[in-house]
């Protein structure tokens, strides 16, 4: 465990008291709700250009957040300007305030390599497995992901994707050709977030937050 004295040892400093927050998970509400009873953080601003909040960090704190900072979001989401303001809190105190990243966090550094235009290639789309760590039941590839969606969408039903589905054709389910027109950057994304990252939504809800 973390203590005072090795703040003030490995810190180069001494801080009295230490502010602790995590798991806000994109909730943006939940996090300025914190703010708002916290004894070490005041909200300055709202006005940030980015969409982050001003804070300000009293005099003796030391603020950790311990991570997860993105994806389910609250009422509308939140996940981008709660990075943001995080960060921001962090080059305003950088020796005071200490981010550590969780596995919501973690995880998105598969994007860089994942969403490549080699990666996305219809020629590897029935090469690419659904993730490991999910229960064999419900596992969905990206090729399950796009059967489901273009069924849904070509029926009228519009729906997000998921379940289980074959190559598109010839064994019943919808035609290649309108499957790999949805194998897309924007529905790997998709299908990344709610399929191998349990955030389901949080594409839609990130592109209102932008908007």
């Amino acid at each position: 465990m973390t203590t005072l004295s090795t703040c003030r040892t490995t810190l180069g400093f001494g801080p009295d008291r230490v502010c602790f927050l995590t798991d806000v998970e994109g909730n943006f509400e939940y996090f300025l709700a914190f703010v708002e009873l916290s004894e070490a953080l005041t909200l300055v601003s709202t006005d940030g250009a980015d969409g982050a909040v001003d804070l300000e960090l009293r005099d003796g704190w030391l603020f950790v957040f311990g991570g997860d900072a993105v994806d389910k979001g609250g009422l509308v989401g939140g996940s981008i300007r709660v990075a943001r303001s995080l960060v921001a809190l962090k080059r305003k105190y950088p020796q005071r305030v200490c981010l550590l990243m969780g596995n919501r966090d973690i995880n998105k550094m598969r994007l860089s390599s994942e969403l490549t235009a080699a990666q996305l290639a219809d020629g590897r789309l029935d090469r690419v497995a659904g993730p490991y760590w999910v229960p064999e039941a419900k596992r969905v590839s990206p090729l399950d992901f796009l059967n489901s969606l273009c069924a849904a969408e070509t029926s009228g039903g519009g729906g997000g994707g998921g379940g289980s589905g074959g190559g598109g054709g010839g064994d019943g389910g919808p035609p290649r050709e309108e499957v790999l027109k949805r194998n897309t950057l924007a529905n790997r994304i998709r299908w990344m977030l709610k399929d191998t990252m349990g955030a389901d939504g949080e594409f839609e809800r990130r592109r209102a937050e932008l908007q």
